[in-house]
């Protein structure tokens, strides 16, 4: 049969609308785990009597972390069978609601940990798994823009979960939240498994030749790693990535001590997310159009900029507003490179570009989990210089390190 056109069309589209609608229930929740954070932490509702900083900070790395983590360490099972891939990552969607749910009634930090943090993070970063590998085969010319687009769903879930889980948490508990949150992994879940179908269908001759070869495939699709240039994109990824959460995860702690509202701190990380959203997509778009070394070396000058100039020495609403919006913008738009770089280095080595695609997550993963604890080391507020012309309230050492990262 004539398979659907590349680069266009209604299948096309809608299978990115499916991976977009994916990236915004599996990492826009994660993304905006300081809402919990704070509300674990400091609300005297709180169901975890054991609650601190450190404790809470770690169901959130691990939910962040492991969401990248996953997917590849899986990808020898998804060649083995090929003939239920789609149902598989509906399933795994599925038990990412449930350990939420499980989660709901729980009273201590490590039990959190396990069922909010580890499991959650693992089943929805292998939910992603399928748009992932066949991401490539629908788009070719248009691949940067694709994958921008499809990464802007974790944007989006950023700008959205804030505002829903704040309502949540304030109107109906910590317990019934997780449980709405649960229901709305499991229903979009759903709704994004029946956009997401790869372009060319698998069949039961290649799942029989995957069934013979599936360690030897899984082996063979990490040789990339070998490669002088994807060492080098995976170390620039893991670099930006720990500036990256550093920021996202101190943001809402530096608006706290500017004495900022608790509402005025959520819009913040909105607005945030709604930068990142953008820059995704428009840096998606130029790497289709300019060699996307040029388009790293101009995000890494405005993210690194905006952090000296802005994030060191703002002491007001306005100048933070200015520093996310910038910083957002470039730091977060860095994945719409993993893309064009996939498909450069596939090609060197006669690899699948979704297995380069998928070992660009290991660094970001690995980040999200190093990046936060580098900060917690570097922030000390029992320095509380409110007056300190760079780097107020005891942020000059992580602010620091945020811009040399970039």
């Amino acid at each position: 049969s004539v398979l659907p056109p590349i680069d266009g069309g209604t299948r096309a589209w809608t299978f990115l609308l499916g991976a977009f609608l994916t990236e915004v229930i599996c990492l826009g929740g994660a993304f905006s785990f300081s809402i919990f954070q704070d509300y674990l932490v400091e609300s005297k509702e709180s169901p975890l009597k054991d609650a601190n900083n450190v404790g809470v900070s770690a169901i959130g790395t691990m939910l962040v972390c492991l969401s990248y983590f996953a997917p590849p360490l899986v990808r020898g099972i998804w060649a083995r069978f090929t003939m239920w891939n789609r149902w598989m990552g509906f399933a795994s969607l599925s038990l990412a609601g449930l350990s939420l749910i499980i989660a709901s009634f729980g009273n201590s930090t490590a039990f959190m940990v396990v069922f909010m943090g580890i499991l959650p993070g693992t089943f929805l970063g292998i939910g992603t798994l399928n748009y992932l590998i066949w991401l490539p085969q629908w788009f070719l010319k248009k691949r940067g823009l694709a994958n921008g687009i499809a990464f802007a769903g974790a944007g989006t879930g950023g700008i959205i979960y804030p505002f829903v889980l704040n309502v949540a948490l304030n109107k109906v508990g910590f317990q019934w939240t997780l449980r709405i949150w649960a229901f709305i992994i499991v229903f979009i879940g759903g709704f994004s498994t029946l956009l997401i179908r790869p372009r060319i269908p698998p069949t039961r001759k290649s799942r029989s030749k995957n069934a013979k070869n599936a360690l030897k495939k899984s082996l063979k699709s990490l040789s990339f790693g070998k490669s002088p240039l994807f060492v080098l994109n995976a170390l620039a990824t893991f670099v930006v990535s720990m500036g990256f959460f550093a920021v996202s995860f101190y943001l809402a702690v530096y608006c706290r001590s500017l004495g900022l509202s608790s509402g005025t701190s959520t819009g913040i990380v909105a607005a945030f997310n709604a930068a990142a959203l953008s820059g995704e997509i428009i840096i998606g778009h130029a790497c289709d159009r300019f060699p996307y070394p040029s388009i790293i070396f101009l995000i890494g000058a405005m993210a690194s900029s905006s952090a000296f100039l802005l994030f060191g020495l703002a002491q007001s609403l306005v100048g933070v507003i200015f520093f996310v919006l910038l910083f957002g913008m470039a730091a977060g738009s860095y994945c719409s490179i993993w893309t064009p770089a996939a498909y450069d280095i596939s090609r060197l080595y006669n690899m699948q570009t979704a297995n380069v695609l998928l070992g660009l997550t290991i660094p970001r993963g690995l980040a999200s989990a190093i990046g936060p604890l580098i900060a917690a080391a570097l922030y000390h507020p029992e320095k509380n210089q409110a007056k300190a012309i760079f780097g107020a309230f005891g942020f000059d050492g992580l602010i620091v390190f945020v811009g040399a990262c970039m």
